[in-house]
């Protein structure tokens, strides 16, 4: 439940308290190794305290970039640099909880309050399509341009098929809080939570059953890589996988024993992770062994991003924003 509370937004002042007591953004000797690395034109002063949550890239060049204080940022050039792009509503102080993007143009936001927004044209202009009683959206993922799950605090889950014009609430059973959802196709979604649960539908949403419970271990990300394996993390270092589309699960070794909140595929062999204390890790033999990558941050690492060119990005608070053009070899903070 403590750990639910921090991923919630207690977390947020545990680091502060963090960052006031000195902990560095990145080592001298980091930033000249990683000299090569693509840097980005952001206004450090306005940026400086925000906490970057997540961030999707679409390819190479064009990816999505939010805070939970509102700000979207896109950039269009491989992350060099990352222009603000208009709020969905500055008037309300809902935060922004994560994204997802389908294309260039096509993208979503959600957040608390039932908040979720759509563009279609790169953030330049938002469709509002919030539910007003829904409570807080902690979570979104797309499939395509129709097909997208919101899902968020006490098992909170809308669908659309419709690019939004309508969301239909669905019920898993339970009051975990669903920090993370996986669209496999139209039919099959997965989701984990707050409380160890792993839930799977095959019938779109009609029904759902928890197919792993990991003993109230927070579960923060999931996700999948070529059909059917799919990694989630969370807690302690938890780390599990599953061979055919999350019906069953197996418990990996893991070489961090701290918080992992978020992870990502490139491909049945290859996921990156990273949490708590500026960790990256990285497999590529689909879990089975990992090696830690030296980042030179201390923040907690939200989301972690992989282009389809293979570059990385993760992004944290303080305004943590690193990217690696060598597959974790050396890092570059956009604010140096």
């Amino acid at each position: 439940m403590i750990l639910e509370m921090i991923r919630l937004g207690f977390k947020f002042v545990l680091v502060t308290f963090m960052a006031a007591a000195g902990v560095s953004r990145l080592s001298h000797s980091n930033q000249e190794s990683s000299a090569h690395t693509a840097r980005s034109s952001i206004d450090v002063a306005r940026y400086q305290n925000s906490w970057f949550v997540a961030m999707d890239m679409v390819d190479d060049q064009t990816g999505f970039l939010i805070s939970r204080e509102g700000f979207i940022l896109r950039t269009t050039d491989g992350g060099r640099t990352w222009p603000e792009q208009v709020s969905p509503d500055p008037r309300k102080p809902n935060w922004l909880r994560d994204i997802t993007a389908v294309s260039s143009e096509i993208t979503w936001v959600v957040g608390n309050r039932g908040l979720i927004h759509r563009t279609s044209d790169g953030g330049k202009t938002w469709e509002d399509q919030s539910l007003a009683n829904a409570g807080d959206f902690l979570a979104v993922h797309a499939l395509d341009s129709n097909h997208v799950v919101a899902a968020g605090a006490d098992g909170l889950i809308y669908r659309t098929i419709n690019a939004g014009k309508s969301w239909i609430r669905e019920s898993a059973n339970i009051i975990d809080n669903i920090y993370d959802v996986e669209l496999i196709d139209q039919n099959i979604t997965l989701a984990v939570t707050g409380r160890g649960r792993i839930i799977r539908t095959d019938d779109a949403g009609k029904t759902w059953r928890i197919t792993a419970h990991y003993d109230f271990k927070t579960l923060h990300s999931i996700a999948r890589g070529g059909n059917n394996v799919l990694i989630a993390v969370g807690e302690k270092g938890l780390m599990v996988k599953s061979s055919d589309k999350g019906q069953s699960w197996q418990q990996l070794s893991s070489p961090y024993c701290r918080m992992l909140l978020t992870v990502e595929a490139i491909d049945d062999r290859q996921f990156w992770a990273a949490g708590a204390d500026g960790i990256v890790i990285h497999s590529t033999d689909g879990g089975s062994t990992w090696k830690v990558k030296t980042t030179g941050v201390d923040h907690f690492l939200y989301s972690i991003n992989v282009s389809r060119g293979g570059n990385l990005f993760a992004v944290g608070g303080n305004g943590c924003l690193i990217s690696s053009l060598d597959a974790g070899s050396t890092w570059a903070n956009a604010f140096k």
